[in-house]
């Protein structure tokens, strides 16, 4: 075997090798995500629900049922929201906002049917320093709730 039928020989190992090694360590799955939030009065339009309260629980998925957050509403934008409302959402750190932390404040918008509100990854929020922002933003609320915590 000459020289140069070994290095292509090896070449061609090593290209193998580096194939197979990068199929069985790749991610099963990816959760990168590009958020572009709508502005306020396109994301109020698009959504089923807008309200502000504060995220008193989170409820595990089980078979039968997603992950639900209940928030205690103080006020409310779009919908009819009760004083304590659940909904589809992820809680806790993930790669995509919103980022939920049970106990903060937060203006939040739905989206899906009255009776099955949701989170959806990527969904405009306001916490924090932003929420003063939003508020006015969003202007007078159509409904509030008293702000008593329980």
């Amino acid at each position: 075997m000459t020289k140069r039928t070994q290095a292509t020989a090896l070449a061609l190992a090593l290209a193998a090798l580096l194939a197979c090694t990068s199929l069985v360590l790749t991610p099963e799955r990816a959760d990168a995500c590009s958020c572009a939030w709508l502005d306020v009065p396109a994301a109020r339009a698009q959504a089923t629900h807008v309200f502000e309260g504060v995220l008193v629980s989170a409820v595990p998925a089980t078979d039968n049922a997603p992950e639900r957050a209940v928030f205690r509403v103080q006020s409310v934008w779009k919908g009819r929201v009760s004083r304590r409302f659940t909904v589809q959402a992820r809680v806790g750190i993930m790669m995509c906002p919103p980022q939920l932390d049970v106990g903060q404040r937060y203006i939040v918008y739905t989206s899906g049917p009255d009776d099955a509100p949701r989170i959806e990854r990527c969904a405009r929020y306001a916490a924090g320093d932003g929420l003063a922002a939003e508020r006015a933003a969003l202007g007078a609320p159509t409904q509030t709730h008293p702000d008593r915590a329980r």
